[in-house]
């Protein structure tokens, strides 16, 4: 394993004036003027929150950061001569945004101690008459939990933040020409720059927007809602694991109506473990929801833990029942994803048999026709048997073009048209 490396560390720095201030801290540091590094990282510690802070009153007019930093200016006014305003800033960002952990607020506490103990004389207080000098080793580790607690964090993580960025979804995702684009521009301009606590938080209030509320604005957002969640879990989805495993009562907490239930199916087929950390009674309940509609179980594979034993699933399903031109649409998407075409093929001769009057035969041949030209010689046949025992179809005034279509097509696939004496009902 490397030695982490200050250096590298110090190139994440965000704010360019903190960029510039930390090079002081690293030449005092190397050059062993251990005191002096201490002194100039606690100011540009103290800087960089308070940067932080207007930067986010002046990007995203930031209720919370515009409300700490009055704060604070009213707190230093009181007293021009005190410092007291510095940990009060560290007190009120570590409570009220998410930019800073309790470590992380313990680590600055323990650097001011050594700060005011390299800034003031101490010799009265010691027998040998020396300064307080820290020693490498601890101003290396300051240096390093600041770098990593504070100075490379980006500013995008106060409280009032996550419901900010919330609302600008919409307006992110309107401007996107499609979701790939948006998922760009999310990403770059918020979810990489928000720590883990920040994104744990906008993870968790989109999870009741999109798959538990049913108000206008949920209705509205539900699909830039359900596309945020998605890339979310697509770039932590370790953390998304996490959230569920902790907090298994409130993420089960779903509704099973038919928008949230299919925006839910997406997330599972994107990882299909998270299904299983739902509450056993509301797998259950989701499970016996799917299976009423035809269409929504053969597009919804994490229930089989593939898609290809999905599609063995979704065969034996459709095959008792008359099923819709959606439902064999989404079984053509779920072949497709593993492979097995012809395993659509006989489903869409499957669902041309379902055929229920002469009108609806030649509407259902419609989706046959266009599939002809990959057809073998085997499902040529079938389709004609088909066709021979059905009377709403061998009956119809078109069934003859039918046939028609279905020769045209064996001969150009096989080279020859197919001996119709088999099918009486089609000669």
């Amino acid at each position: 394993m490397q030695d982490y490396s200050l250096d590298l560390a110090s190139e994440r720095i965000k704010h360019p004036k903190t960029k510039e201030y930390f090079r002081e801290v690293m030449s005092s540091y190397a050059i062993g003027n251990f005191r002096s590094a201490v002194l100039s990282l606690y100011a540009v510690v103290i800087s960089d929150l308070v940067f932080k802070l207007k930067d986010q009153v002046e990007r995203e007019n930031d209720p919370g950061a515009m409300r700490i930093l009055q704060e604070v200016e009213a707190d230093k006014k009181r007293d021009v001569t005190s410092s007291r305003w510095e940990m009060m800033l560290v007190d009120k960002i570590s409570q009220e945004t998410k930019l800073l952990e309790l470590s992380d607020k313990a680590n600055i506490e323990y650097l001011k101690d050594h700060r005011n103990l390299s800034a003031h004389p101490n010799i009265l207080d010691t027998e040998d008459n020396v300064l307080f000098t820290p020693n490498k080793e601890t101003v290396r580790a300051h240096i390093r939990n600041m770098l990593e607690g504070v100075l490379t964090k980006s500013s995008a993580h106060t409280a009032k933040l996550v419901d900010l960025i919330i609302t600008k979804l919409p307006q992110i995702y309107d401007l996107a020409d499609d979701e790939s684009e948006y998922d760009r521009m999310f990403m770059k301009r918020y979810l990489g720059e928000m720590n883990e606590k920040a994104v744990v938080s906008l993870f968790k209030k989109l999870w009741k927007f999109t798959y538990r509320l049913d108000d206008k604005d949920c209705e509205d957002n539900r699909d830039v809602n359900a596309r945020t969640i998605e890339l979310i879990n697509r770039m932590y989805p370790d953390l998304v694991i996490k959230c569920l495993t902790d907090d298994p009562a409130y993420y089960s907490q779903v509704s099973l109506d038919k928008e949230q239930l299919n925006k839910i199916i997406d997330l599972f087929n994107q990882s299909p473990r998270l299904f299983t950390l739902l509450d056993e009674d509301v797998q259950k309940q989701m499970d016996a929801e799917i299976k009423r509609n035809s269409s929504r179980y053969v597009r919804s594979w994490f229930l089989s833990g593939s898609p290809e034993d999905h599609l063995i699933s979704a065969t034996q399903y459709l095959r008792s029942r008359n099923f819709s031109n959606i439902s064999l649409h989404k079984f053509g998407e779920l072949a497709r994803q593993v492979n097995k075409m012809d395993d659509y093929r006989k489903m869409l001769i499957k669902y041309f048999s379902n055929a229920g009057s002469y009108q609806d035969g030649y509407m259902r041949f419609d989706h046959v026709r266009r599939k002809l030209d990959d057809f073998n010689e085997e499902q040529f046949k079938e389709l004609l048997n088909v066709m021979n025992s059905n009377k709403q179809i061998y009956n119809a005034n078109g069934c003859s073009g039918m046939v028609d279509d279905i020769q045209e097509a064996a001969e150009n696939n096989l080279g020859g048209k197919i001996d119709l004496s088999p099918y009486p009902n089609l000669r």
